[in-house]
């Protein structure tokens, strides 16, 4: 079929052919397949939805998605949250840094599968920083302002995609939305 696909000769390789073609070679796909059948059993160490869709149902409401402004100046910021996630040889892992004004309020540190991504590090970082938000003591008189500084491109863009509905920018937003209004109306 990639033969075809590609218009090449039979004698090219099949890996060719698949980068030509723009298909997915057939033994990863049956590794996906065999991995995804092991994690709905429940049989697989990898159960956590980190990196699953949220059902359609479980989507919030157009009116309830949260609206993030991107700023470069942070210094009128009642809160400024400092997020990282990263993977290399030893791992993935993502950390998290409030302070209040020049204090240091909370310092958080997770470990990760090591199978999830930079990106998913980055984006747990920033689901985890507005959780911790609610737990954080702030003045009656003060503004309800937090900065979140990333250096997380992909993140932010996802953020801002209302099309995305992975997991963890659900998170993100759920936890925007409970710290904007902690009454919950």
């Amino acid at each position: 079929m990639n033969i075809k696909l590609a218009k090449a000769f039979r004698t090219t390789s099949s890996e060719a052919l698949c980068i030509l073609a723009g298909t997915t070679p057939i033994i990863i796909r049956t590794e996906e397949a065999a991995k995804q059948y092991f994690l709905k059993r429940g049989k697989g160490s990898l159960t956590q939805p980190i990196d699953q869709e949220v059902e359609f149902k479980n989507w919030p409401h157009p009116t309830d998605v949260a609206a993030f402004i991107e700023v470069k100046g942070y210094d009128d910021k009642t809160i400024q949250i400092y997020t990282d996630g990263s993977k290399n040889e030893r791992g993935v892992g993502a950390g998290v840094e409030i302070f209040s004004g020049n204090e240091l309020v909370t310092k958080l540190k997770y470990k990760l599968d090591n199978r999830c991504s930079n990106n998913q590090g980055e984006q747990l970082a920033i689901a985890k920083a507005l959780e911790a938000l609610e737990t954080i003591d702030i003045e009656e008189n003060s503004p309800r302002i937090a900065a979140i500084m990333t250096d997380s491109r992909i993140s932010l863009d996802s953020i801002k995609n209302v099309n995305n509905h992975s997991y963890l920018i659900e998170e993100i937003g759920r936890g925007y939305l409970n710290w904007r209004d902690p009454t919950g109306q």
